[in-house]
């Protein structure tokens, strides 16, 4: 049984993971990640993606874009 166009559509839409797809439809992870990247099924369109990102190509998920926290620096030789 190979994958539908409905089923990939899907997969690559979900947010699922491979293993969970793998598990449901009986594939290996491997299949079903070669259909989600576009490796197979490449006459399936993709979707585009319509996530926020912050300025790194991150996804924000709506979210605020947050700073890292800043680490404090400690020296043998700080003043007193």
């Amino acid at each position: 049984m190979s994958l539908t166009p409905d089923l990939v559509h899907q997969i690559r839409t979900a947010g699922l993971t491979d293993t969970w797809w793998s598990q449901r439809l009986r594939k290996s992870p491997r299949a079903i990640r070669h259909a989600r990247q576009g490796l197979t099924y490449r006459d399936v369109p993709t979707p585009p993606d319509t996530a926020p990102r912050d300025g790194t190509g991150r996804r924000t998920h709506g979210g605020p874009v947050r700073a890292k926290p800043s680490r404090q620096r400690w020296s043998y030789f700080r003043e007193s």
